[in-house]
């Protein structure tokens, strides 16, 4: 069965607002749509031009823990496009659950699928180079609001005989995207 990790896209959210926000034709502080930010992303190339983004905008919890530690791009030049920001973004938490991933030992874990929920889920670019990442089916969650609540409900249910297991596979619709190598630059040397 897949591994199921919340994904926080506060990253996302941010470059959405504050590189958007530069846009002549964009409202001061209005987020670009996930469409936009997709086509975007595809404009830079895997590994965005040497841009690089660490993912610690409110510090960094796991798998290191440095409550201090602040994001930050690498590598910008005077050739650096909105799109290699963008994708470096995307780029610097994929990498970071890899990471995440690796020092937890959880590759066998995940080997079936990686479900994925919250607002991140809306980019598809994201969730591609997610599994290109991670070398894993990735389940997406896109509607996944009070995934708490169902959450809760499941397990009562279980409880109560309504379910046979705690995956019931119907009650959230489901994107799933496969691993096809062509998004990302991996290096498993390290």
């Amino acid at each position: 069965p897949p591994l199921f990790f919340y994904f926080l896209s506060g990253n996302i959210e941010w470059i959405r607002k504050a590189v958007g926000a530069f846009d002549c034709e964009k409202e001061a502080g209005k987020k670009v749509s996930y469409e936009d930010f997709d086509k975007a992303c595809m404009r830079s190339a895997a590994g965005c031009n040497g841009v690089l983004y660490l993912p610690w905008l409110n510090g960094e919890r796991s798998p290191f823990t440095n409550p201090t530690a602040r994001a930050c791009f690498i590598g910008i030049n005077s050739d650096t496009s909105k799109a290699d920001m963008y994708r470096a973004v995307v780029e610097g938490i994929c990498y970071s659950y890899k990471s995440l991933v690796t020092v937890l030992n959880l590759m066998d874990d995940i080997k079936d699928g990686f479900m994925v929920v919250g607002g991140a889920t809306k980019s598809r670019v994201f969730m591609q180079i997610l599994s290109d990442i991670l070398r894993v089916k990735v389940i997406a969650i896109p509607n996944s609001r009070s995934v708490g609540t169902v959450g809760a409900v499941i397990m009562a249910g279980k409880s109560l005989g309504w379910y046979s297991s705690l995956r019931p596979n119907r009650l959230f619709s489901q994107e799933h995207f496969k691993n096809t190598d062509k998004t990302t630059v991996v290096d498993d040397s390290a």
